[in-house]
C-alpha cells in the first residue's frame, strides 16, 4: 500500500488592480478591456480567452488579475482577499 504524502501548492505572484469608480478606465487599460454601461451600470469588460463569450465583466469593489499565464481573471474582494496578500 502507498503512503500518502502531504504537499503544499507552489506560491506564485501576480498583478491585481482592484477596480474602483476613480481608476475604471486606467484599470481597463491596463487589461486591454473597455469601460462599458449595461443596464445603467459601470463596469469593465475583461478579455477572457478561456471563456465562449471571450469576456467576462469587473464591477466596482472586485479585483482584476493577471495570472502567471498571462491571463486576466476577475475575482470577488472576499475570494482575493482569502487567497492573496500584497507582496512586501
Amino acid at each position: 500500500m502507498a503512503t500518502p504524502q502531504r504537499y503544499v501548492a507552489k506560491p506564485y505572484t501576480v498583478e491585481a488592480c482592484l477596480v474602483a469608480h476613480d481608476n475604471m478606465q486606467k484599470v481597463a487599460d491596463w487589461c486591454y478591456g473597455s469601460v462599458v454601461r449595461i443596464n445603467g451600470q459601470t463596469l469593465i469588460a475583461v478579455p477572457s480567452p478561456t471563456t465562449v463569450a471571450q469576456w467576462v465583466y469587473a464591477f466596482v469593489g472586485q479585483y482584476i488579475l493577471r495570472s502567471p499565464r498571462g491571463f486576466f481573471e476577475v475575482w470577488t474582494a472576499q475570494s482575493f482577499k482569502s487567497r492573496y496578500e500584497i507582496k512586501k
